[in-house]
């Protein structure tokens, strides 16, 4: 069976027409609907997936173009920071003497410094370093961490309008 983007364009308008019709409908046929609606996105998540890894393969040597489009890699990066770096300086900080008078803290006082200093680092609602927290320690971003090749991406690159100029 050979599919055609005439196809695919033909599923959209059906797509389409069950959005248009939602405030016509009763709950029975609106809730199928909806269930037949998430199917098709899955089916669609997965149908993109397998065509996007067959041309990223395909892209490999070099970016192929097509009906206006480049189609090449990227790299996929993650930014990782050095969780090693940061709590080493918790700790020298924490246990760090006072500058004025020498005064060594006691263990109470360095692990409720260091226990502010993570809560000024992780505290969020995101699992990644804030930046003030990282300034306390006298780090900045782009020290405390590195990024991390996580492979490549299809990237996918719309040429027609500046083709068009």
């Amino acid at each position: 069976m050979t599919i055609t983007p005439a196809d695919i364009q033909a599923a959209l308008d059906v797509v389409v027409a069950a959005g248009e019709s939602a405030d016509s409908i009763g709950f029975e046929e609106a809730a199928d609907l909806r269930v037949a609606l998430v199917e098709l996105t899955n089916a669609t998540k997965d149908s993109l997936a397998l065509l996007s890894g067959e041309l990223l393969r395909m892209v490999e040597a070099q970016p192929r173009r097509h009906d206006g489009r480049t189609y090449d890699r990227k790299p996929k990066r993650s930014w990782r920071f050095d969780h090693e770096l940061i709590r080493r300086k918790i700790t020298d900080l924490a246990c760090e003497s006072d500058h004025k008078t020498g005064e060594v803290p006691d263990v109470a006082g360095a692990v409720t410094e260091a226990l502010e200093l993570h809560a000024d680092i992780y505290v969020s609602a995101s699992s990644t370093a804030k930046v003030g927290g990282l300034k306390k320690l006298g780090l900045e971003k782009k020290t405390a961490g590195t990024y991390e090749n996580l492979g490549y991406e299809l990237d996918v690159v719309d040429t027609r309008i500046r083709d068009e100029d």
